[in-house]
């Protein structure tokens, strides 16, 4: 185990320890954080991976070691120096802790490890030491963690350590790759030391990312500021909340009711070079629905369906879900989008799909909402229709504390871009207002993650999950709000779609492009304005300004929430299917593919287009290939087997590995194929085309 010079004696004067009141609990209020770095290799088939330098830094002061043997040694050292117990705690943050986790884990005993799937922890926590994961936390890679620091000047150091080599503990590493490895630990503690001077201490940091607008919300909506500035609990609220429960078989249907953003090409466009694309953009579209809509405000009550005419009866007053069955389902011959996705529906007979989406079958049965219900209407035809078990909420606005909370970080947002001196808590309102929508959808009833000897996953008790859930004191949000928010941003998003007709090219969650504009104009004014006077409408539910929906950027520009924003033309637009497609704007090319880097990924198309003498968009195409050594991807294979053994490294040197647990990482290819069926199914819509 080693330290930079000077910096042990320092690093063990950490300062004291402060008391976390309400627990008893000792934390060291300062920044921490832990790194490793690892070699790749493949012997005799079998992939092995070790490490060969791992790095902690806290207080300024960093300290290193080459084996676990020594990091095992450096954490004793620590819980003997501080007397650290389960009441005597240092939190030590590791960006992205899944990767470094898988290496540490079974060289310590841990009292309790929280995960959101199998192999990534959110913290685990031995005697006296809490691991956290700082990316959960940040929700950013490393490199734009330091650009966003505004105490600290730093930068993600690139390109001085070749990963393509092998290192060993016995590898002597150059000043240059050791400033690389202590670079990274550095920007850790600085980071975290920014957020104890946002939160006023280490254990106010919240978890996640949106964990931070979850404790904004939870603490606007449960309490309230008098006058005085004493704080009171929010009965009203909490009385709401405490009403709005949820039964096993309702949840069961909301789970299946719900979906997420729409994201697909016009097939009748696929593989096409088009010219002149325009591209349209929602502003904040979840936030916008969540402000101007009506959602579930009561429990729901089952209730029995006799006829359609009951339900268009119901809708006007109540929020509602479905279970529905078409029979000869088919798309309308004047619609050129499928809304209906296969994997949430149960098909019977013959069925043409698109790239995952029902273009037609025989019979289908599916959970819906009544959003959901009229864009099918508008978009398939069928024979018959048939409405099974149903539950209806009383239709009302959110509750006017939550909506204070979305306008406030929706202004702040839009008011602090750009402005000096503002970029931290322009990025922190920013990260906020996207969360709003995320916290309302985080599934109610998780599967348990356990790590004993290995990871295992279990699904929880229902009953009992849900009673946690309805009882729970601290509840501010009601599941079926998010999935009714998805329902209506979908909606939105498909009246584009069914407006631009045969000239709509392409849609993602919220966001449209078509051809001929001009042509289509007329739309996005008309539905501008319907927004406006939505958005008019809520200003006055919430005793606002009515203008205040549509605060002012720093350089004069009005930004209304929910409006289709023009986003610019698009000289060339090319698309391959859903989540692949390339463009050419004033600023030259850009791509956007599924499982394929934007810049290493349109850096290696202009080269395959400039060796074969061709423009980028001849090179897209369904036969594209990006070799590993051009994609910057790595497939991560997580392997629990211990391994020990001598290499030889990059400098011929003979080094000793000794892995307990660990993550191989291998370059991976891309290959732009597509499904037999899309394939046939493109094919098809072409030949009928011509």
């Amino acid at each position: 185990m080693k330290a930079l010079p000077n910096s042990l004696d320092d690093f063990f004067m950490i300062g004291d320890l402060f008391e976390r009141k309400t627990k008893k609990i000792y934390y060291y209020n300062g920044g921490a954080s832990f790194d490793c770095e690892t070699s790749n290799t493949n012997i005799n088939g079998q992939k092995i991976a070790f490490m060969y330098i791992w790095q902690l830094c806290i207080n300024n002061a960093i300290v290193y070691g080459r084996t676990w043997e020594e990091f095992v040694e450096l954490i004793d050292k620590l819980k003997a120096e501080y007397q650290l117990s389960a009441h005597k705690i240092i939190r030590i943050y590791i960006h992205n802790m899944a990767f470094d986790f898988q290496f540490i884990r079974k060289w310590f005993e841990w009292t309790k490890v929280f995960a959101i799937e199998q192999y990534k922890p959110l913290y685990a926590i031995m005697e006296g030491i809490e691991f956290r994961c700082s990316y959960q936390l940040s929700g950013q890679s490393l490199d734009h963690v330091a650009k966003d620091l505004h105490r600290h000047s730093i930068k993600k150091l690139i390109g001085d350590l070749d990963y393509d080599v092998i290192r060993t503990s016995s590898t002597k590493l150059s000043p240059e790759e050791l400033e690389y490895c202590f670079n990274d630990v550095l920007i850790g503690q600085y980071y975290i030391d920014e957020q104890i001077e946002q939160y006023g201490a280490i254990w106010h940091i919240p978890l996640t990312n949106t964990g931070r607008v979850r404790g904004y919300c939870r603490e606007q909506c449960l309490y309230k500021t008098k006058s005085d500035g004493m704080v009171n609990l929010n009965k009203n609220y909490r009385r709401l909340i405490k009403a709005l429960t949820i039964e096993p078989d309702e949840y069961i249907m909301l789970k299946q009711a719900f979906q997420g953003g729409f994201t697909h090409a016009n097939v009748q466009h696929v593989g096409q070079l088009l010219s002149d694309v325009t591209s349209f953009d929602f502003t904040s579209s979840y936030p916008a629905v969540m402000v101007s809509e009506f959602y579930p405000m009561s429990k729901g009550e089952k209730v029995i369906i006799k006829s359609l005419k009951q339900i268009y009866k119901l809708k006007r007053d109540y929020c509602l879900i479905f279970n529905v069955r078409y029979v000869n389902i088919r798309q309308k011959a004047d619609v050129y989008e499928n809304y209906l996705s296969s994997h949430k529906c149960v098909i019977e007979g013959e069925r043409i799909l698109n790239n995952g989406r029902i273009v037609s079958a025989d019979s289908l049965t599916t959970t819906v909402t009544d959003v959901d219900f009229e864009i099918i209407r508008n978009f398939y035809d069928y024979d018959k229709i048939e409405i099974g078990t149903c539950y209806r909420y009383i239709k009302s606005r959110l509750p006017r504390e939550f909506l204070m909370t979305v306008m406030d970080l929706y202004r702040d947002k839009t008011t602090l871009k750009d402005v000096k001196g503002m970029e931290v808590d322009y990025q922190l309102k920013k990260g906020m207002l996207n969360s709003t929508y995320g916290m309302t959808v985080t599934d109610i009833v998780r599967d348990v993650i356990d790590l004993g000897d290995d990871w295992s996953q279990h699904p929880p008790d229902l009953n009992e999950a849900l009673s946690q859930y309805n009882r729970a004191w601290s509840r501010f949000l009601f599941y079926p709000w998010g999935v009714f928010i998805t329902a209506y941003a979908r909606r939105n998003l498909f009246t584009g779609i069914y407006a631009a007709g045969r000239d709509y090219v392409y849609a993602d969650t919220d966001s449209v492009k078509l051809l001929n504009y001009k042509k289509h104009e007329q739309y996005f004014i008309n539905y501008n304005k319907r927004v406006e006077a939505k958005m008019r409408a809520s200003m006055r539910y919430l005793h606002l300004d009515v203008n205040d929906y549509a605060p002012i950027t720093k350089k004069g520009v009005v930004k209304p929430l929910g409006v289709w924003d023009n986003d610019g033309v698009y000289k060339h637009f090319k698309t391959l299917g859903a989540k692949r497609y390339m463009v050419e704007d004033d600023s030259g090319y850009h791509l956007t593919v599924a499982g394929l880097p934007k810049k290493s990924g349109m850096e290696d198309i202009l080269r395959q287009a400039d060796e074969a003498g061709c423009t980028p968009f001849d090179i897209f195409n369904t036969d594209l290939t990006v070799s590993e050594d051009k994609t910057g991807k790595l497939t991560h294979s997580y392997i629990d087997d211990e391994i020990e053994g001598d290499i030889i490294d990059y400098q011929g040197v003979k080094g000793h590995y000794h892995e307990k647990s660990y993550i191989h990482l291998e370059k991976a290819p891309f290959s732009m194929s597509i499904a037999a069926d899309y394939a046939e199914y493109i094919r098809i819509i072409l030949e009928r085309s011509i």
